[in-house]
């Protein structure tokens, strides 16, 4: 192979030296003194015999280090792609969570999946279609859903039958005191207000949201609202909140599940472990 008069290093300056119109900028983005990038370049210009930098501010390139840039270019991005494609990426682990379920016990379980393992992991919250939408589309790995309607292409495993309770504070009446209810475009509102409706009791909330976390605040402060167990169990236990029974309302059960392609992930099952862990605590 015959000896280039340039190297990859070569083309680069005079790339930069191009794109910033000045030997100091240029010297600046390839890290190295303005003396030293001008030595370098007149040692090329000597090896090509011929000028390739018309200097003065701003530095110009002369036409035939122009054509000399045009062509490097394509041949540069080349070499940065080639060195990506080389190098090996770490793994990083998707999961998807609804955004209702980002509270005790499921959350707890992710961080300590996530805590207990040295590989990165990204995580993103929506609403339960978002995440079956995007375990299909290949954007996350696992997602944990509320399952609503299973999709044919996706793979579910329930990990949770979750029973739906009324709480509110310790002085707290169903029928007296102020309602949080959630909007219909929820599952879980439309869960509740299904059930209110079959046994013909009509309440008007003063607050409806589609957050749990805003729910859960208001039902703190005294108020009324329908929650899955799993999120206000401990709260009960605890007997910082009461369980409340209307008469005639049969409450459906909600289910937790893990959604993938499928092909899943080989790390699902100790993800499942940890999820059937938190939730046996």
């Amino acid at each position: 192979m015959p000896t280039l008069p340039f190297t990859l290093r070569d083309l680069e300056m005079l790339v930069v030296i191009h794109q910033t119109g000045s030997l100091k900028q240029a010297a600046n983005q390839l890290m190295c003194t303005p003396s030293a990038l001008s030595h370098r370049m007149r040692e090329l210009e000597s090896r090509l015999d011929q000028l390739l930098i018309e200097r003065g501010r701003p530095a110009r390139l002369t036409p035939q280090a122009q054509n000399l840039v045009a062509r490097a270019e394509p041949i540069l991005r080349l070499t940065v792609q080639l060195a990506q494609d080389l190098t090996p990426r770490p793994e990083i682990r998707r999961i998807g969570m609804s955004s209702l379920l980002a509270a005790e016990p499921h959350l707890d379980a992710i961080a300590h999946f996530v805590q207990r393992s040295s590989t990165e992991y990204s995580i993103q919250t929506g609403r339960s279609a978002d995440i079956d939408e995007w375990v299909a589309q290949g954007i996350i790995d696992v997602g944990l859903v509320r399952l609503e309607r299973a999709r044919p292409d996706l793979h579910y495993q329930v990990i949770l039958e979750d029973r739906l309770v009324v709480v509110g504070h310790q002085a707290a009446t169903w029928n007296r005191t102020p309602w949080v209810l959630f909007s219909n475009r929820m599952g879980h509102g439309k869960a509740v207000n299904q059930a209110l409706a079959d046994a013909g009791i009509m309440i008007k909330p003063k607050v409806v949201t589609d957050s749990f976390t805003v729910a859960l605040r208001f039902v703190q402060d005294g108020w009324v609202s329908v929650f899955p167990w799993s999120l206000v169990g401990p709260f009960i236990a605890h007997e910082q909140l009461i369980e409340l029974q209307i008469p005639n309302v049969l409450w459906p059960y909600r289910r937790t599940a893990v959604v993938t392609r499928p092909s899943p992930p080989a790390w699902l099952p100790v993800f499942m472990a940890e999820l059937k862990r938190q939730h046996s605590v």
